[in-house]
């Protein structure tokens, strides 16, 4: 891993990149017992996110054989972002690949054959996959692990599985020495709800493969930064994420599906990352549907020992969603005081602690104002009568919306499970035994307890920092105050039947009122970024015909103001070049970089023989590195070469992505309707800093992290 890292930032097609793969091929061919080769086909992919591109990845194979042809495939790519050395993405699951290698390589022979892949252009646009989906290694292969990261640290999580082979989600859990992971991820993961994509969607949607998607999640203030050093991995991840796929993959080898599991999607969890429950779809339905069968009868049961009324438990079940809706609802709405009142939101993202400081006290707060306006329901019923009414309701609630995330197919709803199932079993046990309303009720939440809290914590760790690569046009803090109140939300909900019919002294209200507003005042003057977490943004060096422009706009909701109004020469945009700007997008002149231009060269145009068309044969060349947009009016366009049988509509145009063209050039071709000349875009990226820019990027404070980019447009006939 430090010596990739020694290479630098390893974009495709650059210098670093070639450097990187040349090392890392030497690592493999000096692996006794390895069948090493090095892949540079083109393709032509469109992912999303991305668009249509062409490149051409230089991707490193290795076999290890097994007893039989069957084989699993572990990949990781070596590349990185444009800035920074990527020691955490993805250097530390490229050394995690190799020495996984090194140790089965030099163990007893598996089953099944193990293909190493460690693939190039994942950052631009999940590249050296798609040239591997149809190699004869990996095409048809029994499984796949694919590494990578979204922070620094931590112990690696399995974020999604599948699609279907639930084995696979059994074999990590019973194999991997520290199993953390949750379906929970894979539900917002692959509803697009994380603006992130990794090579698993490639192996699983073009490859036709089954797998496990693995990554460090932890410290995501440093991903695609220059932070992402080796100082900053945290000690233990790299030998945590080896011991996994090491496990995992001799569990993998030996693993003989039964045909339900090859059929049924996986749910999955972890237990403070000791123990992991794997299981089907099927089961998660049956548990889930007997639970909320039991629900019912365990509220039935209480119905007709107690005699409560149905009025009155229709009540409680109203009541139980008001504390569930208010608790929730209330601290986002306060959160809406920091960016509308005091005009200071995200005092949190550099201290994490201050969002439950800010926020919870407001969840407590409706709780106790729920309890105060539905007295009513509870008056004239004996205490034992009215805590049991209460959580007959919500039994009926927490049933209610497990039957909703179930038919929905949410594999997150095993945390309404960890509430629901003990709830009942202790709803019940009091109803025959008044006395053990207190201790049942405190015990029956201790699973609910322990899994909400280990997925709120990773929902925290996981969105706090990527709220600084979220653009919004508004801050996102009713996003974290949902975030932290709705585990504790949970839990208030199913300790109402404690509180709930009591009335609470005023006193109480006022004194979380007091706190949650010292709380957000607290949040709202710290200052949200610090060096070591700080606010991104995007810095491009833009040139139109001789004049040059230099370009400042946020990753996150917080307005450019505090970060540029003390440097000489900026401004705000309302346009660029004639362009409408982007809202809070700064400027200032600059002189051109002076760094080479692409070109475009007309190789041979051949009419169709009914001339209604014809193919021009063109010859890109370019910078290493560099990323090259074409794109011809969709009118005049008929297809690009046979590479590329798909297209791109962008504004009126069909563009091709060209990824890293070289210095030696590349050869392509479009057809295009009708012998006349047609107009061509040519949109160029580079990743070249100017003195210039150099000396801007080192003016600004040292609590912001940049991206830098060059750009340059200009027009073409063909």
């Amino acid at each position: 891993m430090t010596s990739l890292v020694q290479v630098g930032a390893r974009p495709e097609g650059t210098e670093a990149a070639r450097g990187g793969a040349d090392r890392l091929e030497g690592w493999l061919r000096a692996v006794p017992g390895l069948q090493v080769q090095v892949e540079t086909a083109p393709i032509c992919f469109k992912a999303p996110y991305w668009g249509l591109a062409l490149a051409r990845p230089r991707n490193l194979l290795a076999l290890l054989p097994g007893r039989t042809p069957e084989r699993l495939v572990i990949s990781a790519h070596y590349d990185s972002a444009s800035v920074g050395v990527g020691a955490a993405d993805n250097a530390l699951a490229v050394g995690a690949v190799v020495e996984v290698a090194r140790a089965l390589a030099g163990g007893p022979q598996l089953d099944r054959s193990v293909v190493f892949v460690l693939d190039e252009g994942e950052e631009a646009g999940l590249l050296g996959a798609a040239a591997l989906a149809s190699h004869p290694w990996v095409a048809g292969a029994s499984a796949f692990i694919n590494l990578d990261a979204a922070g620094s640290g931590g112990m690696p999580m399995l974020f999604q599985a599948g699609p279907r082979q639930v084995w696979l989600a059994k074999a990590y859990a019973r194999a991997a020495p520290h199993p953390v992971g949750t379906v929970l991820a894979q539900d917002l993961f692959q509803r697009g709800v994380v603006p992130s994509d990794t090579d698993f969607r490639v192996y699983r949607d073009e490859g036709h493969l089954a797998g496990l998607d693995l990554a460090l999640f932890e410290d995501g203030y440093s991903y695609h930064t220059a932070l992402d050093r080796l100082d900053r991995v945290q000690p233990g991840s790299l030998q945590a994420l080896g011991n996994n796929v090491l496990g995992a993959v001799r569990a993998l080898s030996q693993a003989k599906p039964t045909a339900d599991e090859v059929q049924e999607r996986a749910f999955f969890f972890d237990v403070l990352g000791r123990v992991m429950v794997a299981y089907g779809e099927r089961t998660g339905r049956a548990v889930a549907f007997g639970t909320l069968l039991l629900a019912l009868l365990a509220v039935a049961f209480g119905t007709r020992r107690t005699g409560l009324g149905a009025g009155r438990l229709s009540l409680a079940v109203i009541a139980a969603s008001c504390v569930l809706v208010a608790g929730v609802g209330l601290p986002v709405l306060a959160s809406l005081l920091l960016q509308l009142g005091v005009g200071h939101p995200h005092g949190w993202f550099a201290h994490p602690v201050l969002a439950a400081i800010a926020f919870l006290p407001w969840t407590c707060l409706a709780c106790v104002l729920c309890s105060r306006v539905w007295q009513r329901v509870f008056d004239g019923v004996s205490p034992t009568s009215a805590a049991l009414t209460m959580w007959a309701g919500v039994l009926l609630l927490l049933g209610a919306l497990l039957g909703v995330m179930t038919a929905a197919n949410l594999g997150s709803a095993y945390l309404l499970i960890a509430w629901l199932l003990p709830a009942l079993v202790g709803f019940s046990l009091t109803v025959a035994v008044p006395s053990l309303l207190g201790p049942a009720l405190v015990v029956s939440c201790l699973p609910g307890v322990l899994l909400t809290a280990e997925a709120g914590r990773a929902l925290l760790t996981l969105f706090i920092p990527l709220t600084g690569r979220m653009p919004s046009p508004f801050a996102l803090d009713p996003l974290i105050a949902l975030l932290c109140a709705w585990p504790v939300a949970l839990l208030l909900l199913a300790l109402s039947a404690a509180w709930m019919p009591r009335p609470l002294s005023p006193k109480v209200a006022w004194a979380l009122g007091v706190l949650g507003t010292l709380g957000l005042l607290v949040t709202a003057f710290t200052f949200p970024y610090s060096a070591e977490r700080p606010k991104r943004l995007d810095v491009e060096l833009r040139e139109r015909e001789g004049r040059a422009l230099v370009l400042v706009q946020t990753e996150d909701g917080l307005p450019l103001k505090a970060v540029l109004a003390p440097l000489p020469g900026f401004s705000p945009a309302a346009s660029v070049f004639g362009e409408a700007a982007y809202p809070d997008t700064w400027s200032s002149n600059t002189e051109p970089s002076g760094a080479p231009t692409s070109t475009l060269e007309v190789l041979s145009s051949t009419p169709s023989e009914d001339g209604r068309s014809r193919t021009l044969r063109l010859r890109l060349r370019s910078a290493a590195g560099a990323e090259v947009r074409l794109g011809v009016p969709a009118a005049s366009f008929v297809h690009w070469m046979k590479q590329c049988p798909l297209t791109s509509a962008q504004k009126g145009l069909q563009t091709l992505r060209v990824v890293s063209p070289a210095p030696e050039g590349l050869e392509l071709s479009v057809t295009l309707r009708g012998q006349d000349a047609v107009p061509l875009q040519l949109d160029e990226r580079l990743w070249t800093v100017t003195p210039a820019v150099r000396r801007i990027l080192s003016s600004l404070p040292e609590w912001t992290t940049s991206e830098f980019v060059l750009t340059r447009s200009r027009a073409q006939s063909l």
